[in-house]
This record gives C-alpha cells, sequence and structure tokens, in this order.
C-alpha cells in the first residue's frame, strides 16, 4: 500500500512539472492557464505543486487544453503482453 501511494506522489509530481513546463511554454500564467482551459486557479495551482489527489476528469481537461491526454503505458519491469 505504501508503495502504491509513493507511485502516486511521484507520479503526479512528474505531471505537475509537466504541465508547468508548457504552460510557460505557452508564455501563460497558472491564472490565465485556469481561465483558457474552464478550471480554476486552485486546481491549476495543486496540479502544478504535485497534489497526489486530483480529480481525474479535471487533469484530462487541463491536459487536453494543453494538447496531450494520459495513457496507459506499461512500466519498464511488466510484460508488454495482453493479459
Amino acid at each position: 500500500m505504501i508503495y502504491a501511494a509513493l507511485t502516486s506522489i511521484t507520479m503526479m509530481a512528474t505531471i505537475g512539472k509537466f504541465v508547468a513546463s508548457r504552460r510557460k511554454a505557452l508564455k501563460l500564467t497558472q491564472e490565465e492557464l485556469a481561465f483558457q482551459s474552464g478550471l480554476g486557479y486552485r486546481f491549476v495551482r495543486e496540479v502544478e505543486g504535485g497534489k497526489p489527489t486530483v480529480q481525474f476528469n479535471k487533469l484530462e481537461q487541463l491536459l487536453a487544453f494543453l494538447g496531450f491526454s494520459l495513457v496507459p503505458t506499461p512500466n519498464s519491469s511488466q510484460s508488454t503482453e495482453v493479459l
């Protein structure tokens, strides 16, 4: 259970850094990104801060605005075969 929590924290920290990087590349403030994506400033701030518990549908909306989506990918230690 602790492993899953650490993985979630690490994953959201990575996503947060990615979102911040894309936002900056677009020369947007957090407030501008929130407004233009139809989301709240607090949500954008929390995502960029790596908050491990955010609403998935809102995260999808934010990433879609940036031109990306979340897709499942196998871990390097796991098989890529369909179970």
